[in-house]
């Protein structure tokens, strides 16, 4: 039994598992950094939205980093990649990531995203009084 242990250990040492792309993708891509990110932004828009949670935004940081982890989110995140890329295709994304443009990309990503969040946030609020008018007009009582 000792002799089968060693055995194995010296094959895992020695012809390591392949490598999963889609979980090197992650990496590539600065996953474990992005659910840091997006738990620090989901804890200021609850604590944002709601005066009483506020108080509470270190209870609600606690609970972010302890639920919502990037031990938690890896697996369901790699099967999501997974599903929807063929590993040839997920070794290309890695390949792109791993470039100077893939890299600029990914370091330049929450900022590209949060900006274009204010731009749909300009845009809704400019055409708010058209989607006033299309839902009264679609029989909701706005009550002007």
């Amino acid at each position: 039994m000792l002799k089968k242990s060693i055995l194995l250990a010296a094959m895992l040492c020695c012809f390591p598992l392949k490598a999963d792309p889609a979980y090197e993708l992650l990496d590539v891509m600065g996953g474990q950094e992005q659910v840091l990110q997006m738990q620090q932004q989901l804890v200021q828009m609850m604590a944002g939205s709601n005066p009483v949670l506020a108080q509470y935004e270190p209870v609600l940081l606690e609970w972010s980093r302890t639920y919502m982890s990037w031990d938690e989110m890896k697996v369901p995140m790699a099967a999501l990649y997974k599903k929807h890329f063929s590993e040839a295709e997920l070794k290309e994304l890695v390949q792109f990531y791993k470039s100077p443009v893939g890299a600029k990309s990914v370091e330049l990503m929450p900022q590209l995203f949060s900006e274009g969040a204010q731009i749909g946030m300009a845009l809704a609020e400019k055409y708010q009084p058209q989607l006033l008018q299309m839902l009264e007009a679609a029989g909701l009582d706005i009550g002007n």
